[in-house]
């Protein structure tokens, strides 16, 4: 891994974090992405960076506008040389039963989670439990994923 840049999305925290940090232990500059302020971050990417003796940047970007991302994009290709590993973690969620769930709500996580995959089993999940109650049943198949299953074992706690 040394000497490759990974770009994780939503890794301001939680999972995305987790896989940041096993990443940069295994000798991979990371790129950390959220919408968390850049100043407020810049303390976690110093940390990161000392601790592993990788290169640490953060990027400060909404999915949701395209031109947000080739800019992301573009940014880390001319500070790095270019993203070798794409760890797609960002995700939105918004609680709501699905026919009360607001229209910009779903526009918005629809337009985050489809990059990620998250959003069919998403939605499989909660319909599955909002018609439960009422017998009806709803699944969704997709096959496995070694980059997930390998991604998951560089994983630490936070």
């Amino acid at each position: 891994m040394k000497g490759t840049t990974a770009l994780v999305t939503g890794s301001a925290g939680g999972l995305g974090l987790s896989i940041v940090r096993g990443l940069a232990a295994a000798g991979c500059n990371v790129v950390l992405h959220g919408l968390d302020p850049v100043a407020t971050m810049h303390a976690r990417c110093a940390g990161l960076a000392q601790a592993h003796g990788v290169r640490v940047d953060y990027r400060h970007a909404d999915l949701a506008e395209p031109h947000a991302i080739a800019s992301m994009v573009r940014g880390i290709a001319d500070s790095t040389g270019g993203i070798d590993i794409l760890v797609n973690d960002a995700v939105v969620r918004h609680m709501a039963l699905i026919d009360e769930y607001p229209v910009q709500h779903r526009d918005m996580a629809l337009a985050i989670n489809r990059t990620t995959k998250t959003a069919p089993p998403g939605l499989t999940r909660a319909v599955a439990v909002e018609a439960a109650s009422d017998g009806i049943t709803c699944n969704a198949d997709r096959p496995a994923d070694s980059a997930l299953t390998s991604a998951r074992s560089w994983c630490t706690e936070p």
